[in-house]
């Protein structure tokens, strides 16, 4: 089952979006004369804080992200294990690929719409390590397609030489 390199790959894409939830993929900080305000965006919410001259907090849930990238990971992982059914194992490889590129592009629109939510102009932004997972993940399947794709191919030629 593992013994093939684009099960590796489906392998490190499932593992890439499961670690997504470990850290905030980006946070917002403003500060103006005596007022500052931080936006911690994750994988299952949206935190807003306003640290001086009043503590006040509040969060926003984001389990549409969460749902997206745990289904994908789900879908991959599956597909590892389809190993026998090559055409099946391509077209779910071919579904990570699209959900992956739709994930990292609905993290990106999200955090852009979440930094408009600032009352302070100019909003300093530091992007976590997880911010680039999808990235990873999209990598990796794609590089699990042509493998699994490379596969087929050889195990038709061989057929056609019996």
């Amino acid at each position: 089952m593992l013994q093939r390199i684009q099960s590796v790959y489906l392998l490190l894409a499932v593992v890439s979006l499961s670690l997504m939830a470990l850290h905030p993929l980006v946070t917002f900080t403003a500060s103006e004369n005596e007022k500052q305000e931080q936006l911690v965006f994750t994988l299952y919410k949206i935190e807003y804080k306003q640290i001086s001259p009043v503590v006040f907090s509040a969060d926003q849930d984001n389990k549409a992200l969460a749902f997206l990238s745990y289904g994908v990971a789900l879908i991959l992982l599956a597909s590892i294990f389809l190993f026998k059914n090559r055409p099946l194992q391509m077209r779910l490889a071919r579904m990570g690929i699209i959900l992956s590129a739709a994930l990292l592009f609905s993290i990106s629109v999200t955090s852009y719409r979440a930094s408009e939510t600032l009352q302070l102009p100019n909003p300093g932004w530091s992007l976590g390590w997880t911010f680039f997972l999808p990235l990873v993940a999209l990598i990796a399947c794609t590089l699990a397609y042509f493998r699994i794709k490379a596969d087929e191919a050889l195990v038709k030629s061989v057929d056609r030489i019996r």
